[in-house]
């Protein structure tokens, strides 16, 4: 596409780029010669090279990955509360406001969020939240999160707020739009879940969606069916052209003008979709996309979709440094990307829609199926089924919708009801599939590209080559691919509380307490899909307080459990052969005792190999005195989980003195109204151990000993 590449004269390609790289820099506060430079680098291959369209996309794209990995937004907002700026958008029960570059993220009540529109001026007052780094692996990365929002901080709990309306700016009277349309959508579809669907496919706004709803379109792999991006822009603009030419041969327009009318007609509805749709990240970028492809179709070029992925994958990097790093940006350009290498497969399937859209999701499937595992630990296959079912429901859902909002009749409401009813239940039977079709692990990783590679549509002597390169790629992946450990260990930050969890082998998994609540219960069970993990083979609570057991009735429901244990079926003196990979000794209680709640605690000895670990519950200083006049050799371990969150009722000097081991663990909330850990306590333990970890302060401990 020569009309992407600069034609200027060389000397105003660089000042253009230095301007460019200025801005930059003081934008993302990057060093102000280094990002300058840069851009006067791509100023030189735009120029050299501007009939070289691979080398100018490589270049583009270069710079922009190479920004947003050097992106560190240093700009904070200050402490006192107050915030004041211009609302940029909204979701749901969030808004963001910006004022002179500096953005954040205002999270309103659910049950009373203020009624706003994009363009107005709000103070607010609350608590000024500053990412933080994930407490545990695998947890959400607040720092990410904010840095694809686009915005430097969040502000929770807004206690006042004076909102100012500007109903003349442009964005209002779209939002104002965008709220008659979801109320018409309510009046002519009686069914609430339906209407609340059809309001977030024609407005993008997905607030009203009920919670189970979400989560069955999540467990069924469909999450991207009610995210407004590239698959509905790319419907509605494909629905317009078709229309345009249509209606232009129709009118016996010559066909140069016909394709120049209609492709322009295109442009300028991606660009109102966009607008209507709030120009959010995934829209921007499918819509940057669609431009560049109907630009080439309208000037009549031989056009490659990859340029035009190539360029909105740059421009996204440049307008939101930091957000390749996000979930949703990356799968939705994987996805495009397996798509397009199919183009020739769908180019002959052209007059057979179905088979085209079975196509179209087992590609997609394939090329995010990584990623999917990597960022969430599983992938369901019931996407891939369901997916061919409900994309060809789209269109059909999408024009019925806008007809309803003005058929003063009732056929097109009940057609759009009808339509939306059978994608619930495509949802609702995705989401029941067996824990077995979620599939998660090494080869989940590799697999699925190198299928996407050996299958693309080529010659044979290409197919020949790339199968080859497939498996060379797959033997040197599979040879540096790590051996799971013997021992896996992680204690959980879930606040206060504790939550462990123990991978043997890659296989066999046992949970030790749950943390407080379903928040760490949800915790635990990420962390376990994480490391390829579909089920918890050994469950334990030391003993029975909320804190140590309240997230079980949740993994209870999320992951099936093998086998029960706490301190009524264990007693001093049991083991427990863990599959050859390892052995649990009881040390505490005793079979018959009348001692308190903590003092009842399970002291559980794991020895897997050479390594020894001991995880004390709660237990207190009677209990530790009588482990170490019975158990003194048993007790010198290499890891200790520390007695009952560093609390001064244990850790007495002598059990301290018995264990002497390489990293004392303790499991404290931060700021908890306890004072755990004491200080006392890890004064002592720091005599004795090589180093003390306390999740309070340094998150979750890790130890994959090999």
């Amino acid at each position: 596409m020569p009309w992407l590449v600069s034609r200027f004269d060389p000397r105003i390609s660089a000042a253009v780029s230095m301007l460019m790289g200025l801005l930059l820099s003081e934008r993302l506060a990057l060093p102000v010669g280094a990002t300058a430079c840069a851009w006067l680098v791509l100023a030189a291959f735009l120029v050299a090279h501007r009939d070289h369209r691979t080398v100018c996309s490589w270049t583009l794209l270069a710079l922009a990955l190479t920004t947003g990995l050097l992106h560190d937004d240093v700009r904070l907002p200050n402490d006192t509360g107050f915030f004041e700026g211009t609302v940029t958008s909204i979701r749901e029960h969030r808004f963001s406001l910006c004022d002179h570059g500096l953005c954040v993220q205002v999270v309103a009540p659910r049950e009373d969020a203020p009624y706003l529109h994009v363009g107005d001026d709000v103070l607010v007052r609350g608590h000024v939240k500053i990412p933080i780094p994930p407490r545990n692996p695998h947890d959400l990365d607040e720092r990410q999160l904010a840095r694809s929002l686009g915005v430097a901080a969040f502000v929770e709990r807004p206690s006042w707020m004076r909102i100012e309306h500007h109903p003349k700016r442009l964005a209002h009277r779209v939002a104002h739009a965008r709220g008659l349309v979801a109320r018409r959508i309510e009046e002519r579809v009686t069914n609430p879940p339906s209407a609340s669907i059809l309001i977030a496919l024609l407005t993008g706004n997905r607030s009203s969606l009920d919670a189970s709803i979400r989560g069955q379109f999540s467990d069924s792999g469909l999450s991207h069916v009610l995210a407004v991006s590239g698959l509905h822009i790319g419907l509605l603009a494909l629905i317009m052209l078709a229309i345009a030419r249509s209606l232009f041969r129709r009118l016996r327009v010559r066909e140069e003008a016909r394709r120049a009318l209609s492709g322009s007609l295109s442009i300028l509805g991606i660009s109102l979709i966009a607008l209507w749709m709030g120009a959010t990240p995934s829209v921007f970028r499918a819509a940057l996309m669609g431009l560049v492809l109907f630009g080439a179709f309208v000037r009549r070029e031989a056009y490659s979709p990859w340029v035009a992925w190539w360029w909105a994958l740059a421009a996204g990097v440049l307008s939101s440094p930091g957000a390749w790093k996000t979930a949703g940006f990356s799968l939705s350009f994987a996805a495009v990307a397996a798509i397009f290498l199919f183009l020739p497969t769908l180019s002959r399937l052209r007059t057979r829609p179905v088979l085209a859209s079975i196509v179209v999701s087992a590609v997609a499937t394939l090329g995010t199926a990584p990623l999917l595992a990597f960022h969430m630990g599983q992938v369901p296959i019931s996407g891939a089924v369901t997916s061919p079912l409900v994309i060809p429901l789209m269109p059909p859902i999408l024009v019925m919708g806008a007809f309803a909002l003005v058929d003063p009749g009732p056929l097109s409401a009940w057609v759009a009801d009808w339509l939306v009813t059978l994608l619930r239940y495509a949802a609702l039977w995705g989401s029941h599939w067996p824990e077995w079709t979620r599939l998660s692990g090494m080869h989940v990783m590799v697999w699925p590209w190198l299928l996407l590679l050996v299958c693309a549509p080529a010659s044979r002597r290409a197919r020949v080559k790339k199968a080859t390169f497939a498996l060379v790629l797959a033997s040197g992946v599979i040879g540096a691919w790590p051996v799971p450990p013997p021992l896996h260990y992680t204690q959980i930050d879930v606040g206060q509380g504790d939550a462990t969890v123990i991978i043997l082998s890659g296989t066999v998994s046992i949970v030790i307490d749950t943390g407080a609540s379903e928040f760490a219960g949800r915790a635990v069970e990420r962390h376990l899909r994480s490391l390829g993990q579909r089920r918890i083979d050994l469950l334990i609570h030391s003993h029975p307080h909320a804190d140590h057991t309240g997230g079980s009735r949740y993994l209870a429901q999320a992951m099936p459990i093998v086998q029960f244990m706490d301190n009524t079926r264990a007693h001093r003196g049991d083991t427990l052969a863990l599959g050859g990979l390892g052995r649990l000794y009881v040390l505490h209680p005793p079979k018959k005792n009348q001692l308190s709640t903590n003092e009842a605690s399970l002291v559980l000895r794991l020895q897997v190999e050479s390594t020894s670990l001991l995880f004390m519950g709660d237990a207190e200083q009677a209990a530790e005195h009588t482990l170490a006049g019975a158990f003194g050799p048993l007790l010198d371990v290499d890891i200790v989980k520390v007695a009952h969150h560093g609390s001064r009722s244990s850790s007495t000097i002598p059990f301290v003195t018995r264990t002497s081991p390489r990293v004392a663990v303790v499991s404290a909330g931060r700021r908890n109204p306890f004072g755990h850990p004491h200080e006392d306590v890890v004064a002592t333990w720091r005599a004795r151990a090589d180093s003390v970890h306390v999740t309070a302060t340094h998150g979750a401990f890790v130890l994959s000993d090999r």
